[in-house]
């Protein structure tokens, strides 16, 4: 069941999948036709590119990427400077994440694939092993690059490091609003979007005011937040754009999280970031 950000829900049933009158010579990984919609392995990157029609994802040929891509997500310096009412990515980008295509990374040659992008199947190889329907991942789908407990173990690693460095890039931007707005009211989320600082009931500042560091910085953010994944998809990525948001705080002379933010609770730091999500998602999605 997929649940919308106005809280319809939409539950994917055999249609959303299969076409029961023909046969569509997308083939499995096993070389089967079983009636698929769409391609269940592709790396064009075309209809998901930054700036594409944010309606292009109908057109997306990719079984899962149809629905989960970023939908027009644009981390260009105009489309961030252009766009400050909401994240410009769809709520749910993790096509993008495995593709490698979406946030903000800086000048020069960057690595932003992993070997999960050229699994035979892609997403249907770890979510839909052995045929199974739930969508429900099964360690033993990492086999032969992973054993089980190899891979269950990577997983909370990398979830665990991901949710932290979130956190504390979360208590930076925090931090940095404090100290540019002083003495006002809800200033400790000014580093947000505009649709996302009024639903809290606060009056957002002018965006003009907010450095371009602190946009590039805010759509890595909601770009891992919205992801859901905290990395598993793509770890080297999530890292890099990380990366490049700290150095852009760090070109603003925004000190480090404090050290206290590493003793609050694993519980409190999602509770954060899912508020922050949750507050997204009131704003809508897309472009201004």
């Amino acid at each position: 069941i997929l649940t919308t950000a106005n809280g319809v829900n939409h539950t994917a049933n055999c249609n959303t999948c299969h076409d029961p009158h023909s046969l569509t010579g997308n083939l499995t990984d096993e070389g089967e036709d079983v009636q698929l919609r769409h391609m269940t392995f592709n790396l064009d990157t075309t209809a998901v590119g930054p700036g594409t029609d944010p309606q292009s994802f109908q057109t997306v040929d990719h079984l899962c990427g149809q629905c989960h891509n970023g939908r027009g997500v644009d981390p260009s310096d105009a489309a961030l400077t252009a766009n400050t009412s909401r994240f410009s990515g769809h709520h749910s980008d993790q096509y993008n994440m495995l593709l490698g295509i979406g946030g903000v990374v800086g000048d020069g040659p960057v690595q932003t694939q992993t070997s999960h992008a050229n699994i035979p199947g892609q997403c249907s190889h770890c979510h839909m092993p052995d045929h199974r329907h739930t969508f429900t991942v099964s360690y033993n789908a990492c086999i032969p690059c992973h054993t089980e407990t190899d891979a269950a173990n990577r997983v909370t690693s990398i979830k665990t490091l991901v949710l932290n460095d979130l956190y504390a890039l979360r208590v930076r931007m925090s931090n940095w609003a404090i100290a540019a707005y002083p003495n006002v009211d809800g200033n400790e989320f000014f580093w947000d979007y505009r649709s996302a600082i009024s639903s809290e009931g606060f009056t957002p500042p002018d965006q003009s005011t907010v450095p371009i560091e602190i946009k590039r910085a805010r759509h890595n953010y909601y770009f891992i937040v919205e992801s859901k994944d905290f990395g598993v998809h793509n770890a080297i990525y999530v890292k890099l754009l990380l990366k490049v948001a700290n150095d852009n705080l760090d070109a603003l002379g925004v000190p480090a999280a404090p050290l206290t933010a590493t003793s609050v609770s694993t519980a409190q730091k999602m509770n954060t970031v899912q508020s922050d999500a949750n507050r997204s998602a009131k704003g809508g999605e897309g472009t201004d």
